[in-house]
C-alpha cells in the first residue's frame, strides 16, 4: 500500500513538472527577448508591448518648485526631471513594463557583469554613439560623470553625491568601450544605482571646460 502510494506521489510530482517547465522556458526566453528588444532601442521595445508611437504635439509638464539649473546632476527636483531627463541616457535602465521596476535593461551599455561576488560592475559600452556634436560617446565620459557626482567642483550641487562615495571606492576606463566600477563591498544597491535617471551620462568635452554651468541642453545623445 506505500508502495502504491509512493508511486502515485512520484507521477503527480512527474506530471507536475512537465507542466511546469515550458512555463519557465517561456519566462526564460521573455526575459532575453525583452532584453534584445531594448537593444534594438526604444520603439521596438514599444511595439512588442502594443504600445504606438505619435509624433508631433507638446510635451507639458507642471511642476511647483523653482527651477534654478537644469543641470540632473544638481537637482532632486521632480519638475525638472520630468522635462529634462526624457533627453538623456543613462548606462541602464528599469523596464517600463515592470510595474515593479526591478527588470535592468540596456541603454548606453550593451552588457554588463556583475563579480568579485557583488563589488564589481564591468560595463561593455553600446557601440555607434555620438554625441549632437558628432563626438564619439565612449568611456571617458562615463567615468568624468560619475567623477563628477562623486567629487563635485567647487560651487557645484551633488545630491546623490554621499550615496555614490558610500557605494563606490574607484572607476577605471580600460579601453574607450569599457567601464569598471569597483564598489567599496557588495552591495544590491550597487547596479541599480546607474539605472536611476537623475544619474544620466553627460559628455566630458563640453562639461569638463566649465563643469557647474555647462548648458544641459548640449549634452544630448544619438545612437546611430
Amino acid at each position: 500500500m506505500a508502495s502504491r502510494t509512493y508511486h502515485r506521489w512520484m507521477w503527480r510530482i512527474g506530471l507536475l513538472t512537465l507542466l511546469c517547465l515550458p512555463l519557465l522556458v517561456m519566462a526564460q526566453q521573455a526575459t532575453r527577448s525583452a532584453s534584445d528588444l531594448a537593444r534594438q532601442g526604444g520603439l521596438a521595445l514599444a511595439l512588442a508591448h502594443g504600445d504606438k508611437p505619435r509624433y508631433g504635439g507638446k510635451f507639458f509638464s507642471v511642476g511647483n518648485e523653482e527651477v534654478p539649473f537644469y543641470d540632473m546632476h544638481q537637482t532632486s527636483l521632480g519638475g525638472i526631471y520630468a522635462a529634462v531627463a526624457p533627453a538623456y541616457n543613462c548606462l541602464i535602465r528599469t523596464s517600463p513594463y515592470d510595474p515593479k521596476g526591478q527588470e535592468i535593461m540596456p541603454e548606453l551599455a550593451d552588457t554588463w557583469e556583475v563579480s568579485d561576488g557583488g563589488k564589481t560592475l564591468t560595463f561593455h559600452l553600446h557601440k555607434g554613439v555620438k554625441w549632437h556634436d558628432g563626438a564619439p560617446f565612449s568611456s571617458a565620459d562615463v567615468k568624468y560623470t560619475i567623477e563628477r557626482i562623486m567629487h563635485p567642483p567647487q560651487g557645484m550641487v551633488s545630491p546623490r553625491g554621499p550615496v555614490f562615495n558610500a557605494l563606490i571606492e574607484r572607476v577605471e576606463a580600460p579601453d574607450p568601450d569599457t567601464v569598471v566600477v569597483y564598489g567599496k563591498g557588495p552591495s544590491a544597491l550597487l547596479l541599480p544605482l546607474f539605472a536611476s535617471g537623475h544619474n544620466v551620462i553627460i559628455p566630458k568635452h563640453i562639461v569638463e571646460p566649465d563643469p557647474v554651468n555647462a548648458s544641459p541642453f548640449n549634452m544630448i545623445i544619438f545612437v546611430q
